[in-house]
């Protein structure tokens, strides 16, 4: 069957739109770590798999193979889902992420962490190297 073309503005471009769209989530969250900005980036991310498997630019099983490869991406992944629906897939339970805002007195700055995996990271970190790693499955320009 063949698939449907999106038709909206939106993905004028196709995955390179969605592309885009992510990298203006990561310029957003370098200048302001409000958790709505963190959740945003990292649906944004995420969601890049569709349009990519959408307009066949990678398979299902290429895809197993790149998630299975970074773990950033598994984070990612367990990001989206667990701010988009509110909770995991039971088998992925002990992964549900944890947001929070820490504070240094010494630089009188507030810091955005996120704990997965039983994990403290950076979520400005992580979003780079879920960029990069997503470069190395994309076709060049």
């Amino acid at each position: 069957m063949p698939k449907l073309r999106r038709m909206s503005s939106h993905d004028k471009f196709g995955w390179k739109s969605q592309f885009d769209r992510m990298c203006r989530w990561y310029d957003r969250i370098q200048q302001n770590q409000h958790e709505d900005f963190i959740y945003a980036f990292f649906q944004n991310c995420y969601i890049l798999r569709d349009w990519l498997l959408h307009d066949e630019v990678i398979t299902k099983d290429e895809w197993e193979t790149f998630i299975q490869k970074f773990k950033c991406i598994q984070l990612c992944r367990d990001l989206c889902n667990g701010t988009k629906h509110g909770q995991l897939r039971p088998a992925d339970m002990n992964r549900n992420p944890i947001t929070g805002l820490e504070w240094s007195s010494l630089e009188d700055t507030a810091k955005s962490f996120v704990i997965i995996d039983f994990e403290k990271v950076e979520p400005v970190k992580l979003a780079k190297e879920c960029i990069e790693a997503w470069k190395t499955i994309l076709p060049s320009p």
